[in-house]
């Protein structure tokens, strides 16, 4: 019993050291291709007023139709000094044969942005190019 058991403990670190280096193709790893979209923003809270030198840090909170959506980052443009225009972005599959479960995609985040001068900031977050909501800080 004693040389069978010493038998398969030999067979087994013999099997499990003698791996062969295969790296994996690069097409079987990427089976599809993925566009940025929008994802529709449900609420933001942000603070009304905060100290220069302070991020302002805003908790959002995104949706998307399916569980193919997959945040990845905030689009934001500044129209004027201080004035943010902010849209959340996803990763979405552009296969044929992609196969999306029925459930709403949720992602709760944060938005931050410095604020290197006091004054007023305005923070517009849109949805499909249409303002949602308008969060305004004043940074003392």
């Amino acid at each position: 019993m004693r040389r069978i058991f010493t038998l398969i403990l030999t067979l087994m670190f013999l099997c499990a050291c003698n791996k062969l280096a295969v790296e994996p193709d690069i097409k079987s790893v990427v089976t599809s291709d993925t566009v940025l979209v929008d994802l529709t923003i449900l609420s933001t809270v942000t603070p009304s007023n905060i100290i220069q030198g302070q991020n302002i840090i805003s908790n959002v909170r995104c949706f998307g139709s399916n569980l193919c959506y997959n945040f990845a980052k905030f689009e934001v443009l500044e129209t004027s000094p201080r004035q943010f225009e902010i849209k959340a972005k996803s990763t979405y599959p552009t296969g044929r044969d992609i196969g999306c479960f029925d459930a709403i995609y949720y992602k709760d985040t944060t938005f931050e942005i410095n604020t290197p001068a006091s004054g007023q900031y305005v923070l517009k977050f849109l949805n499909n190019n249409q303002i949602f909501k308008t969060d305004i800080v004043q940074v003392d």
